[in-house]
């Protein structure tokens, strides 16, 4: 990571192409720390999106860490819809009823949705996301969505009356 933050953000010399030779060619824990660091440097936002997804299909988790929170840093306040959509994908609760499949050993929990005591019981998805990513993607949510007033977003998220 400490590589990637000497780095000017407004540097034209940081490019894709400039990213791709210089991290790491295997998915590893200093390869998140790297893209996390551009991330920082508001650098990540060079990369073409499927790079991302590249990343992410791998399931590392430090990774996904790192690009949630890296891209959310580069696009604080902006209301970004590609991280947002990036972000809903590692989110349970912002994921659409049609992509969740009550397991058939479980009771399903698609009812208990509208009652906030029953939110960490979030029904199992097609695409299972460890506890740590869902906490980096709502801290990224939040970075996302800082200073703008989405009262109905969140108003329909927390359950608010």
């Amino acid at each position: 990571m400490a590589s990637s933050l000497i780095f000017d953000p407004q540097s034209s010399e940081i490019d894709q192409s400039w990213i791709i030779y210089n991290s790491p060619s295997t998915i590893s824990n200093s390869n998140a720390g790297f893209l996390f660091g551009l991330g920082l440097t508001k650098n990540l936002i060079h990369l073409d999106k499927m790079i991302f997804y590249t990343h992410l299909a791998a399931c590392h988790d430090l990774t996904s860490i790192a690009i949630l929170l890296g891209l959310a840093t580069c696009q604080i306040g902006t209301g970004d819809s590609f991280v947002i959509r990036l972000i809903s994908i590692h989110f349970p609760p912002l994921l659409p009823t049609s992509s969740v499949t009550p397991s058939s050993s479980q009771p399903s929990n698609l009812n208990n949705l509208n009652n906030i005591s029953n939110f960490n019981s979030t029904p199992s998805t097609l695409l299972p996301t460890p506890s740590i990513v869902q906490s980096a993607a709502l801290v990224s949510l939040g970075l996302v969505y800082k200073g703008i007033f989405l009262f109905f977003f969140f108003s329909s998220f927390f359950f608010l009356p």
